[in-house]
C-alpha cells in the first residue's frame, strides 16, 4: 500500500501511467505484486482534511495522526491544521518537505530539516549530521575536481568519452566514510549489510577499486575509528561539464572469443567444479559464453549471506584480494556471485558481461581506479582543447 497521489508532478504522473496505477481498488504491478493506492485521487487539501478529522475524533481511524501533524508543524514552523466542528482551516495546508533526507533537488539548503532542528534540537538534533552530508553533496555537484573523467559507455564507433562523469573513486570512498559517520552520529540506519555488499560489487565490476575495497573502508571506519564528517565546503555554481576528448577502444572491443576465453562473466573456478556447484554456462544471442547467475526479476543480494560474509569471511578476502596491484579488479564481483550472495535479474547477463569486459579493457590500459585528468587526456586520440581548462 502506498501514498502515491495523482497530480503531484508531471514526472510522477508519467510513472503512474507507466505502472497503470489507479485508485479504484487493488491493482497488480508488472511483477504480479498486488498494490493499493488509497489516496490516489486526493489533493493536498483532502489529505489534511482526513488527518484533521481523525485527529479530532470525528473519523474513526487506527490512529489520530498526532505525530504526523506534530512533525509537519515543527517542519513548517507553525500550526498545520486547526479543526473545528466544521473542520475549518486557519490557513493553507502544510507545504513542508518530508522525504529522503539526502534529496538534493530541494535546493542549496533543506529548510524543513533546519526548521525541525531549530524547533526542538533535543528531538530532531539527529538530523544535523544527515543535513551536513546532504549539504556537502549539493555543494560539490558542480565541483568537477570530484569527478571521474572516464565515461561509462563505449560508442558504436569504438570510443570512450573522456570528460567529467560520475564521482571519482576517491570521492566515492569519502562519501562512504561520511555516510557511515552520519549514520553513527544520527542513529539513523543508512547502509545495510546487503547494500554495503552491493556497493562493493559495483566498485569491483566497474574497476573503481580493487576487490573488497568498500568492505575494507567499512572496517576502517567501524573498527579502526576512522570516522570523518562531511566537510563544510563552498557551493560550486552550475557550469558546463568539461570534456577532454575521446579514448580509442576499437569497434571490436566486445569480441566473442570462444570457449577458451575467461573474459567478462566467465568463471574458471566455477566451471571447473560445475557438477558439484550446480552452475551452468549459457550462450548469449551475440555468441558470448557466460555463467548463468540469473535468478529472479532483478539484481539481488542475499541478506543472510551478506551478513555472514561480513562476520566470518571478509577479513580473509580483504587480505587475499584487496590490493591495488591485484591483476583483475572485477574478481570481487565474481566472488560474490560464486558464493551465492549476488544474483542477476532475468536478461541482465549481456549488460553485466559488457560492464566486466569494459572494466578489464580499462585495466589493460591502466585506466582503472583513480586517474587524474592529465592521465586520461594522455590516452585520448581526439582532444577537445577548448574544454580542457573548465575544471
Amino acid at each position: 500500500m502506498t501514498g502515491v497521489r495523482q497530480g503531484e508532478s508531471a514526472a510522477r504522473d508519467q510513472r503512474i501511467a507507466e505502472r497503470k496505477e489507479h485508485g479504484d481498488g487493488i491493482w497488480a504491478s508488472e511483477e504480479g505484486e498486488l498494490r493499493l493506492s488509497p489516496i490516489f485521487s486526493f489533493d493536498t487539501d483532502s489529505v489534511w482534511e482526513v488527518l484533521g478529522y481523525a485527529n479530532a475524533g470525528i473519523l474513526n481511524s487506527f490512529s489520530d495522526f498526532a505525530q504526523v501533524i506534530e512533525f509537519y508543524t515543527d517542519a513548517g514552523g507553525g500550526c498545520v491544521v486547526v479543526t473545528s466542528g466544521a473542520a475549518q482551516r486557519s490557513g493553507p495546508p502544510c507545504g513542508a518537505r518530508s522525504g529522503c533526507w539526502a534529496c538534493c533537488r530541494s535546493g542549496k539548503s533543506d529548510r524543513s530539516a533546519e526548521q525541525l532542528v531549530a524547533s526542538n534540537e533535543s528531538k530532531y538534533g539527529r538530523l544535523k549530521p544527515l543535513n551536513r552530508l546532504r549539504t556537502w553533496l549539493v555543494n560539490i555537484q558542480y565541483d568537477w575536481s570530484m569527478r571521474h573523467f572516464i565515461g561509462r559507455t563505449i560508442s558504436h564507433d569504438g570510443f570512450i568519452e573522456a570528460g567529467a562523469d560520475s564521482f571519482s573513486p576517491e570521492t566515492l570512498r569519502k562519501l562512504l566514510i561520511y555516510t557511515l559517520t552520519a549514520e553513527r552520529l544520527s542513529g539513523v540506519p543508512i547502509i545495510s549489510p546487503a547494500q554495503l555488499i552491493l556497493v562493493d560489487a559495483k566498485w569491483s565490476a566497474s574497476a573503481i577499486a580493487p576487490p573488497f575495497f568498500a568492505i575494507k573502508t567499512y572496517f576502517d571506519v567501524m573498527d579502526r575509528g576512522m570516522w570523518e564528517e562531511a566537510p563544510v565546503v563552498p557551493f560550486a555554481p552550475p557550469s558546463p561539464a568539461p570534456k577532454l576528448g575521446r579514448i580509442p577502444v576499437g569497434e571490436d572491443w566486445y569480441q566473442v572469443t570462444g570457449f577458451h576465453s575467461m573474459n567478462g562473466m566467465r568463471d574458471a573456478m566455477m566451471e571447473l567444479h560445475h557438477e558439484s556447484c550446480g552452475v551452468t554456462r549459457k550462450t548469449l544471442k551475440n555468441g558470448a559464453l557466460v555463467i548463468d547467475y540469473e535468478d529472479g526479476p532483478r539484481l539481488d543480494v542475499d541478506m543472510d549471506g551478506a551478513a555472514d560474509f561480513l562476520t566470518f569471511l571478509a577479513d580473509d578476502y580483504i587480505r587475499d584480494y584487496c590490493h591495488h596491484e591485484y591483476s583483475d579488479w572485477t574478481e570481487g564481483f565474481r566472488i560474490y556471485q560464486r558464493l551465492g550472495i549476488l544474483s542477476l535479474g532475468a536478461g541482465h547477463s549481456r549488460k553485466m558481461d559488457e560492464i566486466l569486459r569494459r572494466s578489464q579493457w580499462l585495466q589493460s590500459q591502466e585506466l582503472h581506479g583513480q586517474r587524474t585528468p592529465e592521465e586520461v587526456k594522455a590516452k585520448c586520440s581526439v582532444r577537445y582543447e577548448n574544454q580542457a581548462l573548465l575544471f
